[in-house]
């Protein structure tokens, strides 16, 4: 039997435990630290853990052709999005899904800032016209001049601390009028976990659109809580989810709105319960300071910049 490479995580007594039980059974290899592994460049050094997929990124572009291209300033304009072509010449979906499906597999492990671009494109898979396919070499085009983009984790005096952000851009959808939710989770500033994502149902209001992205956020946010239970970094205080929309903070601390909400679907409010047990907290924070924009729209240079600068990326 041949097992490819795996990563062991836990504490130092875990791993040993682990690596003795396999070892006992198989002939295993201990590489020692991760340093590269699936196409994910490792750096642990000085209390801080770095990701990288540069190597990954500049593969994509030698493929296209790329390497000498000219960067893009942001992953998705609004102006590429409205201009909508009433007689669409298609491209190869073959093409399309097969680089997409490589830009989104960047995006899914160290690249939050093209999440909502990797989103947006993916609607178009099935039947993507010629404009679908250069505003997807756009985006590569910005994985060019960002090429060298890290997470980078720090140890933090041993205290890791959650954080996270929600937004949502209110029938955003042209088509089908639903809106695209999305949250950016970070431990100690840096991005962990993110997700940019058509919801499900329409939304009425901007308010539910916003408290259908809370949620998922907030659900997001408890899971993670328990995982670094598990590993001995149990969250103490409750986590703040910051969030741009004041009916909707408000909404999580009590139904005072009920003639307006009443028709939300009782999964809901599940983040009302969590708020009630002081796992979360809903906190205003101001549009131009609200990370999670990142997830839900196209922004302009500067806005887009700034926004990934409070995470750290």
């Amino acid at each position: 039997m041949y097992v490819d490479d795996f990563i062991v995580g836990g504490t130092p007594a875990g791993i040993t435990s682990i690596q003795q039980m396999l070892s006992a059974r198989f002939e295993i290899k201990d590489l020692g630290r991760a340093k590269y592994i699936l196409g994910i460049q490792i750096t642990q050094e000085h209390g801080t853990i770095t990701l990288s997929q540069r190597t990954y990124v500049e593969n994509i572009l030698s493929d296209m052709g790329l390497s000498e291209c000219k960067p893009a300033v942001v992953p998705i304009s609004g102006g590429d999005m409205g201009d909508i072509d009433t007689t669409p010449e298609p491209h190869d979906s073959t093409e399309y899904r097969n680089l997409l499906g490589r830009v989104t597999y960047a995006m899914t492990h160290t690249r939050p800032d093209i999440a909502f671009a990797v989103g947006y494109l993916g609607r178009f898979s099935a039947n993507p016209t010629k404009k679908h396919w250069q505003m997807l070499l756009k985006l590569c085009r910005y994985l060019k001049g960002t090429v060298d983009k890290v997470i980078t984790y720090t140890k933090g005096e041993g205290i890791l601390e959650l954080e996270g952000y929600v937004d949502a851009a209110h029938a955003d959808c042209i088509k089908t009028r639903r809106s695209t939710g999305g949250y950016l989770i970070t431990i100690n500033g840096a991005p962990l976990s993110w997700q940019s994502k058509r919801q499900s149902t329409v939304a009425t209001s901007t308010t539910e659109a916003e408290y259908m992205s809370a949620f998922s956020g907030t659900k997001e946010v408890i899971w993670l809580r328990e995982l670094l239970k598990e590993l001995g970094h149990p969250q103490e205080g409750i986590t703040t989810i910051w969030e741009d929309n004041q009916p909707c903070i408000s909404l999580s601390k009590d139904p005072s709105n009920h003639q307006k909400s009443k028709h939300f679907d009782v999964t809901y409010h599940f983040l009302r319960e969590r708020v009630q047990m002081k796992q979360v907290e809903l906190v205003y924070v101001p549009t131009t300071e609200q990370v999670a924009d990142i997830m839900t729209k196209a922004l302009p240079g500067p806005a887009f910049r700034k926004l990934l600068a409070i995470v750290k990326f």
